[in-house]
């Protein structure tokens, strides 16, 4: 069956990944004055993060009210777990989500990427611009720190020394989520379930630990901030797709000055959620919506503290 069918049965697989196509809602009593109705506008493309996949984005993408296409990483959710380093490479992995789009559309789409789906939108957006109306980066990177390294560096010790899953997720918990969100009655328990749950992670996943090491070799390797500044100022970019980067004020893994550096890389205007840990899209989906639908239809207000702002902004 044709990548087109399985794309018109709301799901399918394509070069290894595979998507699910998450239709909106009614409009929302919140939607903005005069806003396109949900299927008239562009295709949304999603990108979860780190051992992520569509699933943790589909109530944030049931309450945007757009057509979506949730994507599950290589080696995560749904889509292929190949064991080769090359395929986890962002030339690969840029090659492959140029394949998916081509096949379900034919026109620009919105993209969104999330924490290590933001790295990957970025080396779309190098490699390909004119695929896109607009890019909208959230929690992400245009490089690692030495700080970001060493705690990455820190997950491949745990994963190689053959940590449990949930030991793991017990050191990741306080850099992904508020304390206030970690704080809440169950929240704690309820996570932990969910990630020790067999069904929220592939065995082909789990197998010799190779698939997290393999992800996160990708992730050090990422560094787009000099490239992404060289595109804004190339003259065959100007007027090309709308950028926005939103982060988190109490983000431990991506920090609101890495949000700053990124949002100046790109030229573009820089939001920061208040309140919010790494996982807004988890912590506060309904806020993060309504953030997303205004930056995606260029109506995003910021707010005029310096810490909000960019030097130069650049319109779409």
């Amino acid at each position: 069956m044709s990548g087109h069918r399985r794309e018109l049965e709301q799901s399918g697989e394509i070069d290894g990944l595979f998507y699910e196509v998450i239709s909106p809602r009614a409009p929302s009593i919140d939607a903005e004055p005069g806003a396109i109705p949900g299927h008239a506008q562009p295709l949304v493309v999603a990108l979860p993060g780190f051992l992520s996949d569509g699933r943790q984005l589909k109530r944030l993408a049931r309450e945007l009210g757009r057509r979506c296409l949730l994507v599950d990483p290589l080696g995560s959710g749904r889509s292929h777990a190949p064991t080769n380093p090359t395929e986890y490479g962002w030339p690969r992995q840029v090659q492959r989500l140029q394949r998916l789009i081509a096949a379900v559309t034919s026109e620009p789409v919105e993209l969104l990427g999330f924490s290590m789906g933001g790295m990957w939108a970025q080396h779309v957006l190098l490699a390909a611009p004119h695929l896109f109306a607009s890019v909208v980066l959230v929690c992400s990177a245009g490089r690692l720190s030495p700080r970001q390294r060493s705690i990455l560096f820190g997950l491949q010790a745990l994963w190689r020394s053959g940590a449990e899953r949930i030991d793991v997720w017990r050191v990741l918990a306080p850099l992904l989520f508020s304390v206030e969100f970690l704080e809440r009655p169950s929240a704690i328990a309820l996570l932990e379930m969910l990630a020790s749950d067999p069904r929220s992670h592939s065995a082909a996943a789990e197998q010799g630990r190779t698939i997290p090491l393999l992800q996160l070799d990708a992730m050090l390797t990422h560094d787009a901030l000099s490239g992404l500044a060289r595109q804004v100022a190339s003259t065959e970019v100007r007027g090309g797709p709308r950028c926005v980067v939103i982060g988190s004020e109490l983000d431990i893994l991506m920090p609101p000055a890495t949000q700053r550096e990124l949002a100046q890389s790109l030229g573009c205007p820089l939001h920061i959620v208040k309140g919010a840990g790494h996982t807004v899209w988890l912590e506060q989906p309904t806020e993060l919506a309504i953030i997303l639908r205004a930056a995606l239809l260029g109506t995003l207000q910021i707010e005029s503290d310096s810490s909000q702002l960019t030097a130069g902004h650049r319109s779409g």
